[in-house]
């Protein structure tokens, strides 16, 4: 995240070159550093500019502009190839001469997400874009596509060993296809969500993967059995690569750490060199069934393939899902579709539309919700089921979509909601769970969600409208908001970007812009941990504020958090006694209000502990830039609040362009929590003191 490209020697394991550097060049994606498979070469995608390094002496031998991630050495050392402006670019090493790959290649390569040479040099394989279903494999020697691996969506990230092609997409599906034939092998659910490594052992034996969990699961290539999982990282599996040799399994993790495992390609085990005694793999007492590869003559994966319904503007939506059975598509064609009656998804289905791909283009598919809808789309498929809402533009009075249960994908839908009533949610995530255990995940991807200010309620007060929210008490594995706009224009400070309430899932919110009247990413009395980072956020209140006990460390990571103090409006006014009483602020860890907890009728956790808030850059004008501090509650709710927060890590943060009255503020009762390494800290406000717990330096 700092920009920095690092290179190690690995018998070693000793830093041998450091370069680059900058905010917020997101380098846990793969493909963005490439070392040439002759070791000559160190290769880094830095904020859209490819840099590239002479691997012994360090100097810097190319360097081209707008040339993003992902990047790729050609196994031979040949050839380096990169997402340019006009398409996917290869440079000769020799003297760094570039071709275009053909014609129909030229398309809008910011959006490719996964790049891989064949191990022969000959071909190239890649996603055209970032929510397609399907791979390209492109011959360099004939300079034309050889044809399309299909069946997984939003692939992004590959491995092929020359005869097989593994992908790993956003649900937590891998595919698995015969490069030859380009036929799926087999397609089964690796991860719970998105799956952000995949890695083929050089003997072409075992398939490693890793995403959204800490574990590293390996699977067998003939039966797609899992045989092993490795266990040692503390947090989510960003990357995964075999040495060439076969010796080492590289594992990258959002846990700050890069793991060496050896390889034993025998009894297929690995053991972490990283960490002095740590054991072998613990053998896998569960294994998932084997998929079988079904032949284009299969009478039965004929009958179960699924069947699409398409939709025309007149048409009822409704009457189509009801028709369908499960697995099915619905097809909502382009034009206006005016929506009078609730749609219930009540099975898993696929429903997509038809986005809108420019200004001057035809209408997308639109969904209009009439006055007097609570919601225009509501979700309940039942727990084990798995849907996916794509490519919709929904426009409502009221609320926008309704999740009560089923893991659900929402992807690349513009979701506008124009109300005056309070309590209006443009997304709702409602689940339950089975026997209150959670069993759900939802992600929210790519998408543009707004709530409009169009007047006051009747009481003349500006309503309380939420963009996502996760109701009191929801129960999730997973929340995932990536890649969305985020806008609230309802001038109200409880009005809220993306907020959970109570909420047991790991939440993962990486990659939005936000911006919002009230506050940005609002987490109280949260039970799980959070991953909250690469987001640029302005509001008029909060930028981020959360709270969790959890023993899982929370990550806020380089995020560019704005407050703009503007003063602001309350409502209910009941409230507004209280709320007026704490004071803006970018980031706020623990405490906020028992009042406010009060008002949802929930116990109330003031603490945030084991979070790690690195590298945010705070600009604007509030009190606080980081806030740990007591709350000072009304008479009418109450003593003051201690924040009790402890355990948390405040490093590398940018206060330069900060106007605020403290930069940072720890309450009294916070105690063990560090500060250090920030720049361009000016005022600590602490209310203990010179002798609290907290270890403060203010370079």
């Amino acid at each position: 995240m700092s920009g920095k490209v690092r290179l190690f020697d690995v018998e070693s394991q000793r830093l041998r070159q450091a370069h680059g550097g900058g905010l917020l060049a997101y380098g846990a994606q793969d493909g963005s550093v490439a070392l040439s498979p002759d070791g000559r070469l160190l290769a880094a995608d830095q904020q859209g500019t490819l840099k590239v390094w002479n691997a012994d002496s360090g100097e810097l031998v190319f360097e081209q502009k707008h040339v993003v991630a992902p990047i790729s050495f050609s196994p031979d050392s040949r050839y380096l190839a990169g997402a340019a402006e006009d398409g996917l670019r290869m440079w000769n090493t020799a003297d760094w001469k570039s071709r275009l790959l053909g014609e129909s290649l030229r398309t809008d390569t910011s959006q490719l997400t996964s790049l891989a040479f064949t191990p022969d040099s000959g071909r190239v394989i890649f996603s055209p874009t970032r929510f397609t279903s399907k791979l390209i494999v492109y011959n360099l020697a004939d300079d034309t596509s050889e044809g399309e691996l299909i069946g997984l969506d939003s692939p992004c990230v590959i491995s092929t060993d020359g005869s097989i092609v593994a992908a790993g997409g956003s649900g937590g599906y891998v595919c698995v296809w015969d490069l030859a034939s380009r036929k799926v092998i087999t397609k089964f659910k690796a991860h719970s969500s998105i799956v952000l490594g995949v890695a083929l052992s050089p003997d072409g034996k075992t398939l490693v993967t890793g995403g959204n969990n800490s574990e590293i699961i390996l699977w067998d290539t003939k039966t797609f059995n899992k045989i092993d999982f490795l266990k040692g990282h503390h947090n989510q599996v960003w990357n995964l690569k075999f040495s060439r040799d076969g010796r080492y399994l590289a594992s990258a993790s959002a846990d700050h750490s890069v793991k060496l495992w050896k390889w034993n390609s025998k009894n297929r085990r690995a053991q972490d060199t990283s960490t002095v005694n740590n054991a072998a793999a613990k053998p896998v007492v569960k294994h998932i069934g084997a998929h079988r590869n079904v032949s284009d003559d299969d009478d039965s994966a004929h009958k179960q393939a699924p069947r699409t319904y398409t939709v025309k503007p007149g048409d009822s939506i409704q009457a189509a899902i009801d028709a369908a059975a499960p697995g099915d598509h619905i097809d909502i064609a382009a034009g206006m579709h005016q929506v009078t009656e609730m749609i219930v998804v009540n099975k898993p289905l696929i429903v997509a539309g038809v986005a809108k791909k420019d200004e001057k283009g035809p209408l997308p598919t639109i969904l209009k919700g009439a006055d007097g809808l609570t919601y225009v789309i509501h979700v309940e498929t039942g727990a084990g089921s798995s849907s996916e809402i794509r490519d919709l533009q929904i426009e409502t009075n009221a609320s926008g979509i309704q999740h009560l249960s089923g893991d659900l994908t929402l992807r690349n839908c513009r979701v506008i909601i124009r109300s005056v009533l309070d309590f209006q949610k443009v997304i709702s995530l409602e689940a339950m769970g089975s026997e209150d255990i959670p069993t759900d995940t939802v992600t929210i991807d790519g998408c543009y969600l707004l709530a409009e200010y169009v007047g006051d309620t009747a009481e003349r007060t500006p309503p309380d409208v939420d963009i996502i929210l996760a109701s009191v008490g929801s129960r999730y594995v997973e929340i995932t908001v990536t890649g969305c706009k985020v806008i609230n224009e309802v001038p109200n400070a409880i009005s809220n970007g993306i907020e959970t309430r109570s909420t047991t899932a790991h939440i993962t919110i990486c990659n939005n812009n936000i911006r919002s009247q009230g506050m940005g990413i609002v987490i109280p009395n949260h039970i799980g941990a959070m991953d909250i980072r690469g987001n640029t956020i302005w509001a008029t209140y909060f930028g981020i504020t959360a709270t969790t006990e959890s023993p899982d460390r929370s990550n806020i990571i380089g995020n560019h958090i704005t407050i703009d103090d503007q003063g602001f409006q309350i409502y209910p006014a009941f409230v507004k006694d209280l709320i007026a009483r704490n004071s803006p602020a970018c980031i706020s860890i623990g405490s906020t209000s028992a009042g406010v907890a009060e008002f949802f009728h929930q116990e109330f956790i003031g603490r945030g502990t084991n979070f790690w808030v690195e590298n945010n850059v705070l600009t604007g004008n509030p009190k606080y830039g980081i806030s740990l501090v007591d709350s000072a509650e009304p008479e009418s709710y109450g003593p003051p609040t201690p924040n009790d927060s402890h355990n948390n890590i405040i490093t590398g943060n940018d206060f330069t362009n900060l106007n605020a009255e403290w930069d940072i503020a720890l309450g009294a009762s916070t105690y063990e929590n560090m500060v250090v390494g920030n720049v361009g800290v000016e005022s600590v406000f602490k209310e203990a003191g010179n002798n609290d717990r907290n270890s403060i330096s203010h370079d």
